[in-house]
């Protein structure tokens, strides 16, 4: 239960509060779940980490896919107190109260479980999209703000992999504050993040935490994910 969780390491924030609203709408942003000097330190850290980003670039279908990122790997090997973070049972616990699933584990597949994402140039694009498998819990290391770019966008509550028609869909707009973490069951929250319009580092650390339902994952996903494409 609740009280039995040790969310003192990590100061996370009690959620309980929180567990409705991702009951009724498939996410949930939490303003502050980390303390701000932790925020701080780590925001050093992925500036250090940039010098193993890879480039990731797509286009297929009209859809266009532009961002760089430091992968499960180098993270694990170099990032060891964010690893760390991932493993701990503490945001385990956290992240099973307020999805009411108990299924949830970590990711074994590490090149994807946990990845620093990096937007910082007006070319940096991502698409709208649906994720693999349930959870992601999305940290922001950075300031997001409207006259910026960045935002996260998402159309929740759709049929699992389901796209959306966007011209009538109710489209959610979320600009976290450094240390927001946002966790959606990304299967059934399509999502994407807007333009960027100033040139300017975003970094979020989306972390995947699979349910009961992870078998269907298809094969070959990380090699599709992160192998630079024209």
């Amino acid at each position: 239960m609740c009280a039995a969780i040790n969310i003192v390491k990590y100061r996370l924030q009690n959620p309980e509060p929180h567990r409705e609203r991702f009951q009724q709408n498939c996410f949930v942003a939490v303003p502050e779940a980390l303390p701000v000097p932790l925020v701080e330190r780590w925001r050093k850290q992925a500036q250090a980490m940039t010098r193993y980003a890879r480039t990731v670039t797509r286009r297929e279908a009209g859809f266009e896919l532009a961002y760089r990122v430091v992968t499960g790997e180098d993270i694990r090997a170099h990032w060891q107190e964010l690893f760390a973070f991932y493993n701990d049972d503490s945001l385990l616990d956290w992240i099973r109260i307020i999805t009411d699933d108990k299924t949830t584990g970590v990711s074994p597949h590490i090149q994807s479980a946990l990845n620093l994402n990096i937007l910082d140039s007006k070319d940096c694009l991502y698409r709208w999209h649906f994720d693999a498998v349930s959870y992601t819990a999305i940290l922001y290391l950075t300031d997001v703000r409207p006259q910026d770019g960045g935002a996260l966008r998402l159309v929740a509550n759709c049929e699992p992999h389901l796209p959306p028609d966007l011209s009538t869909a109710k489209i959610v707009e979320i600009c976290p504050s450094a240390g927001t973490l946002v966790l959606m069951d990304g299967t059934r929250c399509y999502h994407s993040v807007t333009p960027m319009l100033q040139e300017m580092r975003r970094f979020s650390i989306p972390l995947v935490f699979p349910n009961s339902e992870a078998a269907a994952r298809p094969l070959g996903l990380d090699s599709y994910l992160y192998d630079t494409a024209a």
